[in-house]
């Protein structure tokens, strides 16, 4: 039984598994990095309303006549 062979992925001889593995794993780090930006985004963004909303209850409501 043929336990390895030249990868259709990476072109080099190994058990195709291995290969699979590590690319799953590359995916992972990938979406890791993806969440941690939109986390970023999202505190950014959280900071940015609460100025906003900071700003606009200082104003206080438009004086009555």
């Amino acid at each position: 039984m043929v336990t390895s062979w030249n990868c259709p992925k990476c072109g080099r001889w190994h058990d195709l598994t291995a290969c699979d593995q590590k690319a799953a794993l590359e995916r992972f780090a990938q979406l890791l990095e993806r969440t941690a930006e939109m986390e970023q985004a999202t505190r950014d963004a959280d900071e940015d309303l609460r100025r906003y909303l900071g700003r606009t209850r200082k104003d206080g409501p438009p004086a009555a006549a």
